[in-house]
């Protein structure tokens, strides 16, 4: 989930991991989330909307073996 910093209520829930998210974080301009979690999946998502649910993801790339704990965009917002 994802919360609003000044009022404290819930602004998003993510939904497609199958397992606990372990990190969230924005690009630099706002438009994309990317998650790592406990099913073992980074998802890059759209955050263009409001309030609500943010699907559909954009992309899910592959390669992790193991829980992933922490995920970043480069400062730049083009790699992850």
């Amino acid at each position: 989930k994802i919360w609003d910093v000044a009022t404290g209520a819930e602004v998003k829930t993510l939904r497609g991991h199958s397992d606990s998210v372990e990190s969230v974080c924005f690009t630099p301009d706002g438009k994309h989330v990317v998650s790592g979690s406990a099913d073992w999946r980074v998802k890059i998502w759209d955050a263009g909307s409001d309030a609500g649910a943010m699907d559909p993801e954009v992309r899910t790339p592959a390669g992790h073996s193991g829980d992933v704990f922490c995920v970043c965009f480069s400062p730049d917002g083009t790699r992850v």
